[in-house]
């Protein structure tokens, strides 16, 4: 799958070196394709973890992540264990972006769908480890 050929090639060549060159794609107009991007961003971070990903590339990140999990139709968890990997592989550098995260949390708590209620209690679940250590409530 070409998923994982972009995070083998991201083993040779470094996590930023990928992550910069698949982070505007994750606003693409096709939510198939940002979830192949969502997942391939997910397995890189994970695997090789964001220490060489700068500010700019992480306000990126972050950017790109919430509107796809913003944007997403589809009842699947993809999107959601990328953002949560990428904020977890930040840790404390994912500070300045508790608040944005919070909003769009609170915002979907607030909607009418049961399901997209489940999706930001879930996100909620994946970032609380990272709230804590940043001392955000």
């Amino acid at each position: 799958r070409r998923v994982h050929g972009t995070v083998e090639l991201a083993n040779k060549v470094g996590a930023a070196e990928i992550l910069g060159r698949l982070v505007d794609d994750l606003k693409d107009g096709a939510e198939n394709y940002r979830k192949m991007v969502v997942e391939a961003v997910h397995l890189i971070v994970k695997g090789l973890g964001a220490a060489d990903v700068d500010p700019q590339l992480e306000v990126r990140l972050i950017d790109g992540l919430i509107f796809a999990f913003q944007e997403q139709t589809l009842d699947d968890r993809v999107v959601l264990l990328g953002l949560g990997a990428v904020v977890s592989a930040l840790g404390m550098r994912a500070k300045p972006y508790i608040t944005q995260l919070c909003a769009t949390i609170r915002w979907r708590l607030n909607n009418r769908s049961p399901k997209i209620r489940q999706q930001a209690a879930d996100l909620i679940a994946q970032i609380a480890p990272v709230m804590v250590r940043c001392d955000e409530e």
